[in-house]
């Protein structure tokens, strides 16, 4: 814990919360739609221009990528028949026959091959996630270690061994487009072809997104409704507010105004579940006084002078647990023991014999330090 100060976090409940009633009428034509939270997508519907939540959620439903994760956080194969390794560094993957975009038109190992290519060589906002690719370096045109074998076969080697980069492949970053989205980008982010279970059938924008189930998706994650409405919100607290109001379907996280009342509010309409969530707040490992041995103490000190069960208690009502290490105990590999954790305890005296042992062989602390979170 030396160089991050992890305080309230790990666990972060999330919060399913179905509401009766809202049939969509207004914006979906009567249909059957699901309506959920949703935010203005920052950029246009590209998968490897979308690195925030309100674009991810959308491109997650309209895109599919070589594997996908289960709601437990397993790694299935979906566009990908296999991916074999050979040697220590090469990864030959066999795509499933007959895959096709919304469109109808094909989904080919060339289609993978040059989508991660134009993400590099035109510098999209995921690129850094195909470092690991031999030959891969900003704006470069064409990587190395991607070869097309035939139209269902291609091959990755990267620069070194790394054992879980298949578990990776189901990031948006590596979702295939079409050829129509290299040529023009922005005309297709606006109305993007997709290759996933969902197509989209209306933007409005800074008002809602409209997906409905796309026929020519074959995988496991096939539409079980009639579509999803994205309701965009300026807040979470409105958002709720619908809720209550049977005008949103489903909200997954209750905003920090609701967590002493969203039990009465919802009347046994909400469940509680772990998420795969981490909060943290941080120093800098570059501030004045916070590197170093006396950094380590100073580090320590604020650590044990923080309270985090009465905080998640008192200020989260619950709806949070405290941080035991940098990842949250649904996900594989989760250990509360790791070496450091102890710092995370709340021990004010020993807090200030640390700050007392950093000011005797370091000076006196004045002034200020910036808090990251």
């Amino acid at each position: 814990m030396r160089k991050l100060l992890g305080v309230v976090g790990a666990a972060s409940l999330a919060f399913t919360l179905a509401a009766c009633g809202s049939d969509g009428s207004d914006s979906a034509g009567g249909a059957n739609y699901v309506r959920v939270l949703g935010t203005e997508p920052q950029q246009g519907l590209i998968p490897a221009m979308t690195n925030e939540n309100g674009g991810g959620r959308i491109v997650d439903m309209l895109f599919s990528g070589l594997v996908y994760y289960d709601a437990d956080g397993n790694v299935h194969n979906e566009m990908a028949e296999s991916i074999d390794k050979e040697g220590d560094k090469t990864y030959k993957v066999t795509l499933k026959p007959d895959l096709k975009f919304s469109d109808g038109s094909a989904v080919t190992a060339a289609t993978f091959v040059d989508t991660w290519n134009y993400a590099v060589a035109n510098e999209q906002l995921n690129e850094s996630f195909f470092s690991s690719i031999k030959g891969y370096g900003e704006g470069v045109k064409e990587m190395e270690g991607l070869k097309v074998i035939d139209e269902r076969t291609f091959t990755i080697e990267l620069t070194q061994p790394e054992s879980d980069f298949p578990s990776r492949l189901g990031y948006n970053a590596y979702f295939p487009v079409p050829a129509a989205a290299l040529e023009d980008p922005q005309a297709f982010g606006e109305t993007p072809v997709s290759n996933g279970p969902y197509k989209i059938k209306e933007w409005n924008h800074n008002q809602n997104l409209i997906i409905e189930p796309n026929p020519e998706y074959k995988g496991d994650r096939a539409a079980q409704n009639d579509g999803i409405e994205f309701a965009f919100y300026a807040d979470s607290s409105a958002a709720y507010m619908d809720l209550l109001a049977n005008n949103l379907d489903v909200l997954e996280a209750i905003p920090s105004s609701a967590f002493g009342s969203y039990e009465q509010d919802l009347a046994g309409r909400e469940e509680t579940k772990p998420a795969a969530t981490y909060l943290e707040m941080s120093i800098h490992v570059e501030t004045p006084h916070f590197s170093g041995e006396e950094g380590t103490l100073r580090r320590k000190a604020i650590s044990m002078a923080i309270n985090r069960e009465e905080i998640a208690e008192t200020i989260f009502h619950g709806t949070r647990t405290p941080a035991r290490e940098f990842t949250s105990p649904v996900l594989n590999g989760y250990n509360d023991s790791l070496p450091g954790s102890e710092n995370l305890d709340y021990n004010p005296e020993e807090a200030k014999k640390l700050w007392a042992e950093a000011d005797k062989k370091y000076g006196a602390f004045e002034g200020t330090f910036p808090i990251n979170y």
